[in-house]
């Protein structure tokens, strides 16, 4: 699938590393968005993990996430139109993939970024965002009482989901993701997309733009908490 001809640029600058929680670009760090959010808690999961123990919850942590990564490396390969082979995945990779090459038709998608690096020079986060483009709402993958949102081509954020359960966390990260986006491009995307991958299924679900700047407000403050609880930060690395 060809990317759009796309009217913004992001230029990385020469120095520019990923570490597990922080960006460090052009000479400053940045804290990784998702890295950020963990300081909000989340006792389903300690729940969870004090049920089935330690051992379990990280073999089955282990698991969820390298599928993840799994799936979402081959969905940006099938977007880019790149040769991949499934002859060695599970069969949940290969249902997902299956399911995702639908997808992509019905809701009309073409990628101007894939794995779009982004960043905060003003609030000091960065993150990378799987999918910005042009989608369009299909009925076929709604999620039930929700309200489509753009049923003609919209630019957005798309972010592709395995989890069993999607968090309002999750739109936290898009909204952090938004603002660096339009901080570096000046473009406004008219929203985000949540896209969940599980269960043989597909869901969505969407947030506007004026949503999405209501969440950022939520997001700045789980940073600024995340920074006070960690104030190793304010030192030099």
């Amino acid at each position: 699938m060809a990317r759009a001809a796309r009217k913004w640029q992001i230029i990385e600058p020469p120095e520019f590393e990923c570490t597990s929680n922080a960006y460090h670009i052009g000479g400053k760090r940045y804290l990784r968005v998702t890295h950020t959010l963990s300081i909000i808690g989340k006792p389903g999961l300690v729940a969870w993990f004090l049920k089935v123990g330690k051992k379990e919850a990280d073999r089955v942590r282990t698991n969820r996430q390298n599928l993840g990564t799994r799936v979402h490396k081959l969905i940006e390969l099938d977007l880019k139109g790149a040769e991949y082979s499934l002859k060695n995945d599970e069969d949940e990779v290969k249902e997902d993939l299956e399911l995702f090459s639908h997808f992509k038709k019905d809701c009309k998608l073409v990628p101007e970024g894939l794995e779009q690096h982004l960043w905060s020079n003003k609030y000091d986060y960065a993150g990378t965002a799987d999918f910005i483009g042009k989608y369009v709402s299909n009925e076929k993958y709604k999620v039930r009482g929700h309200t489509l949102l753009f049923t003609k081509p919209a630019q957005v954020l798309i972010d592709w989901k395995t989890a069993k359960v999607i968090s309002d966390e999750y739109w936290l990260q898009m909204a952090a993701y938004m603002v660096a986006f339009e901080e570096l491009t000046g473009i406004k995307l008219k929203g985000a997309v949540i896209v969940q991958i599980r269960f043989g299924k597909i869901k969505i679900r969407e947030k506007t733009y004026d949503e999405l700047i209501e969440e950022f407000d939520a997001y700045l403050a789980a940073l600024k908490l995340y920074k006070w609880k960690h104030k190793k930060w304010n030192r030099c690395y």
